[in-house]
């Protein structure tokens, strides 16, 4: 080969690596995998705890029906007993919130002892509140490093 067709060659292999190193740059400010990754909003295996809590709340709810946890005595058994695995499960997930956690489920679990309103699902609803508070900070945390960041995200970051 002569020194033309060489150089030109080095110049083409050049180009073809600036090429894909500029598109790899590209295809990481696309995606966001870049130096900074976004934290996903619902994370299953992390929000493994909530979703314990829940159906441990429900599966009381649900027993409340059936009469198990109507009586006066059984009912107010179980019900602060749920509550105990309730709070564990919840300060699993969030021990550094886990005060404010624990007064949402004592209001609930204050609403479920009474007869008569212990037929309403106050104990998964408090579940499912701690829950939606967990998912709409970590929106916030995700938005609030952006400038444009909905209502919604400055709303919740109030409450956070």
């Amino acid at each position: 080969m002569d020194e033309d067709e060489i150089q030109y060659q080095a110049a083409l292999e050049e180009a073809r690596l600036n090429a894909q190193a500029g598109e790899g740059a590209v295809r990481q400010e696309a995606d966001g995998s870049g130096d900074k990754r976004k934290e996903p909003i619902i994370n299953m295996l992390r929000d493994m705890p909530y979703i314990l809590a829940f159906v441990a709340a429900a599966g009381k709810d649900i027993s409340d029906y059936f009469g198990i946890g109507s009586s006066l005595v059984v009912g107010t058994l179980i019900t602060i007993m749920v509550m105990c695995v309730l709070a564990l499960l919840i300060f699993l997930a969030s021990p550094a919130e886990f005060f404010r956690n624990f007064m949402a489920l004592f209001g609930g679990t204050s609403v479920e002892i009474i007869p008569g309103l212990n037929l309403l699902p106050v104990l998964t609803a408090s579940v499912i509140y701690i829950y939606v508070k967990r998912i709409l900070k970590r929106i916030a945390e995700n938005k609030m490093k952006s400038s444009k960041a909905s209502r919604l995200v400055k709303y919740a970051a109030k409450f956070s």
